[in-house]
């Protein structure tokens, strides 16, 4: 019988009922029952859709199917993140557990990241194997209006290939669609509200290389639609001065919310612009001022899901005055 962190388990000796929620060593779980934590041996505990009061008979038999008994479905696979509420009965919900939960045939190292407000709270590296869920930490139910970012980078410990593989993503969710995703989660055998970050393992891309690989290689020579496709791509714009001195020529008898509409207008137009080329990042010069522009910038920003961060650090070019917007 396979334990993992979240299942439900009752404690044989005494029927009571909790949950895994950490792991002591090899042969102790820590369970959580009624709100105190305690360490309990393996041996001592069993699922709760397993255990009866009264074991069937004849006992022997029913000794034998205990042991061989597992799920005979382990749900959609795929790699998800998982919400775990953190139920507590007669109280209101105060947050969530965070698990990851490796639904796939290949163990995988990680890197995992919490922002919130745009700030880096908590971050680790550690293995979660294959049909397996490790737990990445909490998440206070306040935290949802912190416009939270959970960033992962996986590593297969295998590939066919032998060649390095990474990849990742990140996920921004948003209090207002957050409750929506409640849904049946491989391993833990519990609802949950679900995030799925990839169905299966991406291939490795062949055309990536690196650049010593690069350097190495002959000149390609692309056909001509290529190469000016490349060459349009290249001539793009990567920043954008939304001083409303470089938008229009005559702003003198224009007020403080006509300028700043125009200047939405042009942030929002050369957004859409390179998100459609597919830039990976861009600069927004909104300057220091009282920060309306920066402000309103920013909300359209934290809605957008084709931005995965951006940043008001300093810039050796542009100072405090501009903003930096990586995309996916």
């Amino acid at each position: 019988m396979k334990l993992s962190l979240g299942d439900e388990v009752v404690l044989i000796h005494t029927g009571e009922k909790g949950y895994i929620v950490d792991w002591v060593d090899d042969e102790t779980a820590l369970v959580s029952v009624d709100d105190f934590e305690i360490p309990v041996a393996l041996t001592d505990l069993a699922h709760a859709y397993e255990h009866t009061e009264t074991p069937p008979s004849p006992p022997a038999a029913a000794e034998k199917h205990s042991e061989t008994k597992e799920p005979t479905d382990s749900g959609q696979p795929g790699i998800f993140i998982s919400f775990k509420p953190l139920d507590q009965p007669g109280k209101e919900l105060t947050g969530f557990d965070i698990f990851l939960v490796n639904n796939t045939e290949q163990h995988l190292l990680y890197s995992y990241e919490l922002s919130l407000a745009h700030r880096l709270v908590k971050s680790d590296k550690s293995r979660v194997d294959a049909r397996d869920t490790i737990k990445l930490g909490k998440l206070a139910l306040d935290d949802l209006n912190d416009v939270p970012a959970l960033k992962l980078d996986f590593w297969p410990e295998k590939t066919p290939t032998g060649k390095k593989h990474h990849f990742g993503r990140t996920i921004k969710p948003k209090a207002r669609n957050f409750f929506n995703k409640l849904k049946p989660t491989p391993l833990l055998h519990t609802e949950t509200y679900l995030y799925l970050l990839f169905e299966d393992i991406p291939a490795i891309q062949p055309n990536v290389i690196s650049d010593v690989e690069f350097r190495r290689k002959k000149p390609i020579h692309l056909p001509e639609m290529e190469q000016h496709e490349m060459f349009r791509k290249a001539s793009l714009p990567t920043a954008i001065d939304l001083h409303i001195e470089k938008l229009v020529d005559d702003n003198k008898a224009r007020t403080n919310l006509e300028i700043l509409t125009i200047q939405l207008n042009h942030f929002q137009r050369f957004l859409e612009q390179a998100i459609v080329n597919r830039l990976p990042r861009i600069y927004v010069i909104h300057g220091l001022g009282k920060g309306k522009l920066r402000q309103e910038i920013f909300k359209i920003l934290e809605e957008h899901e084709a931005v995965i961060s951006f940043n008001n650090d300093y810039h050796p070019k542009y100072g405090h005055g501009a903003t930096e917007i990586n995309f996916q």
